[in-house]
């Protein structure tokens, strides 16, 4: 007999709904925006303009399943990587070591003592190093001779050739170091997140053991030592003190990982990066003795100077070195990838963030400086960091238990502004809608209370005769009914009258509501841009009526929300009008043609954006059942695709906004009477 198959969580949301409310729980801890892509490329995370922006691998990498990486890639939002100030110092750091690179070559001459001369070319290298109070990693015989070579041969260089080697060597230990950084930050996070959601913990180890074995051509460097180390691959691990370092990372806090970086990491990234320089300058002094216009050229072909060694052992090159040095402030996936697009931002907003690094990295120059006085105050700094980090884990904890959670505003959705239009409520309506509420006189009853404003006589005998029973009388308000109205708010809203007649009957509905309470109005106005941003404009009070208008405001193409995001306008006008103060719930949805739906410049086809507004309106009917979509297309071809998305017992057509105010105001009145007279 087969067993029962397990149920999952696929089994209520889809993988990507998943993800989805997982960032957004993220979102309301954090304050800060989580946007979600799926591409081709590997799972990373980036601080982006208002927020985050977390790329999923798709398909998957081999040995990491989509719901760990979602969880890796938020723990960086949740547990601060972007606000340690760590990358900029790792950048700072990158370029005073390229300075002192080149003065070491520079300075350095062929002497008879020639392993004295080598112990000056080191020290001079590592001058950064030991003004931390750490000590050069110490050269062997071999790598001396290595250095001594590499000297003369630098010698041969021409002034632009010297040039091209300097700025290889500065991008490439950026890299380097920004990846040991990513390496420690990772072991970081995860310990942290898998004290909030222990499952994590599992989760986690899982995939560094998938990865870990995929590790065929291990490269013995800082970075792969780390890696190595974190993969659960002890037998390739032949740096105890890396080893060590990693493992600090466990518990602490944002500060840490730089901190540790300079103490064990550092030195010996240099080390490896100067021996790596020194073979570029030989190979080219070997294979061009007569000069060579294109050391850039050699330096690609030799091994880069990152060693960065991916699970499955591909080497990067220097092209793609460069292109992953172009990001600010970013940070890879779980597997040790970084591949994350550039992102632009405004002057305003790079001297910003340029301040706040800036405070940042004051904070961890005195770290660092107190830090490495000795041993003890190396000891004492590794204890309060943990000590930090416990802190913020229990107060995730118990923002994670604060009920009820207020729910943020969706990635893709944004709060805007429109022009505002004069609007008036038609009196007519008004007056209509009012005088039926009057006449209806059940809007107030009385009911039996064990508290209450007066006592009735018959029940309190029968309560004395009885021996229990209410007898006070207290009068209560009967049910009224929200009203939700979400307004299409396209282009094409814009011919004719359509928006003036939705703007007069919005209006005239929330005039109405102001004289009497049973009934709540609000509602909403919606349109996209081609970038896939949805625009919303809330309408929650007759004076908000006047941005009931197609035109938003502000300049550039991003403002202009032109197109008809009918999926999206369902989702969230379902939503809001589950919030309402009424148990009676009304969604009235305005539209007045196709859905339309460009994303990042590619427009999405009708057939799926039919699709997607079905799956949202079943969901949508599940928290608000009553539903009606009014179109005012006129147009055969538009309401077969609404049909399909709301079906024909909730869709009905008209030929303009006119005839659809005089609809919607004969069924309120028919829907107030049925709820109020209950």
């Amino acid at each position: 007999m087969n067993k029962p198959r397990r149920q999952t969580s696929n089994d209520i949301l889809s993988s990507q709904e998943y993800l989805r409310k997982r960032a957004d729980l993220v979102e309301e801890i954090t304050g800060h925006k989580i946007e979600i892509t799926y591409s081709g490329q590997t799972n990373w995370i980036t601080k982006s303009k208002d927020g985050y922006t977390i790329n999923i691998a798709k398909p998957m990498v081999k040995g990491l399943p989509t719901k760990t990486a979602l969880y890796h890639e938020v723990s960086h939002a949740l547990h601060k990587t972007f606000l340690s100030g760590c990358i900029e110092k790792l950048k700072t750091q990158a370029l005073k070591d390229k300075y002192y690179a080149k003065v070491a070559f520079n300075e350095s001459e062929v002497q008879t003592t020639w392993e004295e001369d080598v112990d000056k070319f080191v020290k001079t290298f590592h001058h950064t190093v030991l003004t931390n109070s750490q000590s050069i990693v110490e050269l062997t015989d071999e790598e001396k001779i290595l250095v001594h070579d590499a000297i003369e041969g630098w010698a041969k260089l021409i002034d632009s050739d010297k040039a091209d080697v300097v700025a290889i060597y500065k991008r490439a230990v950026t890299t380097m170091y920004i990846e040991s950084f990513n390496i420690l930050e990772d072991q970081r996070i995860e310990s942290l997140t898998s004290k909030i959601w222990l499952a994590t913990k599992g989760m986690f180890n899982d995939a560094k053991e998938a990865l870990g074995k995929q590790i065929s051509d291990p490269k013995f460097n800082p970075n792969s030592q780390l890696l190595s180390e974190r993969f659960f691959r002890p037998d390739l691990v032949t740096d105890v003190e890396l080893g060590q370092a990693l493992h600090l990372m466990e518990g602490a806090d944002e500060t840490l990982p730089y901190l540790v970086f300079k103490k064990y990491v550092h030195s010996k990234c240099m080390k490896h990066g100067m021996m790596t320089m020194c073979q570029i300058i030989i190979d080219y002094s070997k294979t061009n003795p007569d000069g060579y216009s294109d050391i850039a050229k050699t330096a690609r072909e030799a091994s880069t100077l990152s060693g960065m060694t991916t699970p499955t052992g591909a080497k990067k090159t220097m092209e793609q070195l460069d292109e992953q040095l172009q990001p600010d402030n970013n940070v890879s996936g779980i597997n040790g990838n970084n591949t994350i697009p550039k992102k632009h931002r405004t002057t305003a907003q790079a001297e910003e963030e340029r301040e706040e690094d800036e405070e940042i990295g004051r904070k961890l120059d005195e770290a660092e400086e107190e830090a490495f006085v000795d041993e003890a105050e190396w000891l004492k700094r590794v204890e309060a960091s943990k000590d930090n980090a416990t802190r913020e884990v229990t107060e995730i904890k118990d923002k994670l238990c604060q009920t009820p959670m207020i729910a943020r505003m969706p990635a893709n959705c944004t709060l805007v502004k429109r022009s505002p239009q004069s609007v008036t409520p038609n009196e007519t309506m008004v007056k209509s809608m009012s005088k039926l509420l009057r006449t209806i006189q059940e809007n107030k009853h009385e009911v039996l209370n064990d508290t209450g404003d007066e006592i009735d006589i018959d029940s309190y005998v029968n309560a004395k005769l009885s021996g229990h029973g209410d007898c006070y009388t207290e009068t209560k308000q009967t049910k009224g009914i929200s009203i939700y109205i979400s307004v299409d708010g396209s282009g094409s809203m814009d011919n004719g009258t359509s928006m003036d007649n939705a703007r007069t009957l919005v209006a005239s509905l929330f005039r109405v509501s102001k004289d009497f309470k049973e009934i709540e109005i609000r509602g909403d106005v919606w349109s996209s841009n081609y970038q896939g941003d949805v625009g919303i404009t809330e309408i929650n009070s007759l004076e908000d009526c006047k941005y009931l208008t197609t035109k938003t405001t502000g300049n550039g193409y991003t403002n202009v929300y032109y197109e008809t995001p009918t999926h999206e306008a369902i989702k969230y006008a379902a939503k809001r009008a589950s919030e309402g103060f009424y148990t009676h719930k009304l969604l009235i949805i305005i539209t007045d043609g196709y859905p339309q739906y460009t994303k990042k410049g590619y427009q999405i086809p009708h057939t799926t954006l039919v699709k997607m507004a079905q799956k949202n309106f079943k969901k949508a009917l599940q928290i608000v059942p009553n539903i009606m979509c009014v179109s005012i297309s006129g147009s055969s071809g538009a309401d077969h695709l609404l049909k399909e998305i709301f079906t024909s017992k909730r869709l009905v057509s008209f030929n303009n906004m006119m005839q659809a105010r005089d609809f919607i105001e004969k069924d309120m009145k028919r829907r107030l009477v049925e709820v109020l007279k209950q």
